[in-house]
């Protein structure tokens, strides 16, 4: 069974989303604040999933977190990026 993990550096937004989710009928298998803890429960739980989560966590931007959670994860980010556009 894949997972979803939901990682919001607000730990009240993040219980929030698992709500919302849960409350739709889908597995949250974790929530989380930083992106060390995001690192932690994929290394565990290596059958793979969604994660659901901010653009940053409380200890690092989260758009590296792909790498290190490998293929078997997908991500979905929220929150503002910013583009720059150089001419």
């Amino acid at each position: 069974m894949s997972s979803i993990v939901v990682a919001n550096s607000n730990p009240d937004y993040a219980k929030k989303i698992a709500s919302v989710l849960r409350s739709s009928g889908l597995y949250v298998g974790g929530v989380c604040t930083t992106g060390a803890q995001v690192m932690e429960f994929t290394s565990k739980h290596y059958h793979g999933g969604v994660v659901v989560c901010s653009v940053k966590l409380r200890d690092m931007p989260a758009v590296n977190l792909p790498r290190v959670a490998g293929a078997s994860y997908d991500f979905l980010f929220s929150g503002q990026f910013t583009a720059r556009f150089y001419e």
